[in-house]
């Protein structure tokens, strides 16, 4: 008879969920352990609550917005395609040709293939700082001025302001650098 999640996930099979959360075979190395340990990775919805809400850091935080942000860049060359040349036709998914679109639509465009062309290495090193353990207040600095350098980097874009777009582009990159240089001190 199975006994549901709670006989699942027990540190040794037969035993009974005692509390605490469950922690794979690979969670042995000692970063992943206080991952699980702080609730980051462990508190899974299938295991009985300890009555600790689930943690999440400010730099993770930021992580997850920057992808929101970075994943919702498509929508406005999206609402620019389809004001201009309206909804894709059959030979449009046939042809996947460009269609023209005004220059505005073509910097959204832009900007969105920069967002995720700049997200991975901003990604990894957040999430490399977590499971290391080098994750500290610098490294939340860099993460919070990351996101909104790139949220003001997209509309500086849309914009056209040619100087600033360079400015905020380069400031990003210095706030990678900098998660860089937490993680390797």
């Amino acid at each position: 008879m199975d006994d549901g999640p709670a006989e699942k996930s027990s540190a040794e099979p037969g035993k009974p969920y005692e509390g605490t959360l469950a922690q794979p075979p690979m969670s042995k190395s000692p970063p992943l352990k206080r991952l699980f340990a702080d609730g980051i990775l462990g508190n899974r919805s299938d295991t009985p609550s300890t009555g600790r809400e689930a943690h999440i850091t400010t730099d993770l935080w930021c992580l997850a917005c920057t992808a929101m942000l970075t994943a919702a860049l498509w929508i406005p060359y999206i609402a620019c395609q389809v004001m201009t040349n309206g909804p894709l036709s059959g030979e449009n998914y046939v042809d996947p040709a460009p269609r023209p679109v005004p220059l505005w639509g073509q910097r959204a465009h832009r900007a969105y293939l920069n967002a995720v062309e700049c997200f991975a290495p901003f990604a990894a090193l957040v999430i490399v700082a977590q499971v290391a353990g080098k994750a500290n207040g610098m490294t939340e600095f860099w993460a919070m001025s990351f996101f909104w350098l790139r949220l003001a980097h997209a509309i500086v874009y849309w914009a056209a302001i040619p100087y600033l777009r360079t400015v905020l582009f380069t400031l990003g990159f210095v706030c990678v650098a900098g998660i860089f240089w937490q993680v390797i001190k």
